[in-house]
């Protein structure tokens, strides 16, 4: 099982106000601790297997090719097997917080702001 805990300190200027918030914790399926594993491979200089073999549909790793291949592009195979598993969690987290951000109920758009003012004058709060 694979937990990630992202607390931010957001100032959000339109409430005037500091608030430390909790962004998520996501509980991740124990194959995917298995396969996060395989992927930090790539980044190494121990990967055995060409990246053209998850274009196999039979392939374990095959739904995650096209992101193994942009980590590869990015961060390369000179890492260490504990650094790439960093590198491929901390990617995670990223992916995880861009699916919390697109569900979120207050996007950040200018709609959604606007939506979110309305909210907080609604509950009592005032700019100052």
């Amino acid at each position: 099982m694979i937990t990630f805990k992202r607390v931010a300190i957001a100032f959000h200027a339109e409430a005037n106000i500091l608030a430390p918030t909790v962004m998520s914790l996501a509980v991740l399926p124990g194959r995917l601790n298995e396969e996060l594993d395989e992927i930090a491979v790539y980044l190494t200089p121990n990967y055995s297997e060409s990246i053209e073999v998850l274009s196999d549909t039979s392939h374990q790793l095959h739904k995650h090719k096209k992101w193994v291949l942009t980590l590869v592009d990015h961060y390369g195979h000179s890492h260490s097997f504990s650094e790439a598993k960093t590198i491929v969690l901390q990617e995670t987290g990223a992916k995880f917080l861009e699916v919390l951000m697109d569900a979120a109920v207050f996007k950040r758009t200018t709609e959604g702001k606007a939506a979110f003012r309305m909210f907080l004058l609604s509950i009592g709060l005032r700019k100052v």
